[in-house]
């Protein structure tokens, strides 16, 4: 019983200090990398239009994007439309970040997570695409992206342009390891104050008498 009122004590000190929780920053920065696994070059028949020839399988690619998540969302049926405030992308050492503006997350009921920049009226299109399965109608966390793979494309439809893909590292700046809520710690305290009377009190009953 004493082990118990300890554990409860120990607890209650916990909750008037205020167990501390790491909560994610407003704004997520997301950067990416990887290498092309896909290039096609935009050519063309007629002499007078330039061709392209720079893009090339195997070549690396980087960039980032950020979003605010305090900023309000829109949701379309299954579908919900994200802010997105930046997307920079370099391909084989050249930036493209200005080809395309920043467009919008979009995030489907299916798990479905894109992060687009750009669109028909520009040309053409670069995004990070990738499913998480869940929490559908809200901002990705920090969390959900850190350390995963998604899909790049780069599409430019104009004259020296092609169309690239690859497969992207997610790496997220504040992405944390999961730390108990406050609540948790009180079960977790409160768990081990039990199991360590009932042990104590099972010594007792069960210790053998002495001649």
């Amino acid at each position: 019983m004493k082990l118990m009122k300890l554990s409860l004590s120990a607890l209650c000190a916990m909750v008037a200090a205020g167990v501390s929780v790491p909560s994610e920053a407003t704004v997520i920065v997301a950067s990416f990398s990887g290498k092309l696994t896909s290039a096609q070059n935009n050519t063309y028949d007629d002499p007078s239009i330039p061709s392209s020839d720079f893009f090339r399988i195997g070549q690396a690619f980087s960039g980032s994007f950020s979003y605010d998540t305090d900023k309000p969302i829109e949701n379309d049926g299954d579908f919900s439309l994200l802010d997105l405030q930046t997307f920079n992308v370099i391909i084989g050492g050249v930036d493209f970040s200005s080809r395309f503006l920043p467009r919008l997350t979009g995030r489907s009921a299916d798990g479905g997570v894109e992060f687009l920049a750009g669109g028909a009226s520009q040309g053409g299109s670069t995004s990070i695409s990738l499913n998480l399965s869940s929490f559908f109608g809200n901002y990705p966390t920090a969390n959900e992206l850190n350390g995963r793979t998604a899909s790049f494309f780069y599409g430019d439809y104009t004259p020296l342009g092609g169309v690239v893909s690859g497969d992207a590292l997610l790496s997220v700046e504040g992405a944390t390891s999961p730390v108990p809520e406050p609540a948790t710690w009180l079960f977790m305290v409160a768990g081990f104050g039990v199991v360590g009377y009932g042990m104590r009190r099972r010594r007792v009953l069960f210790t053998p008498a002495h001649s």
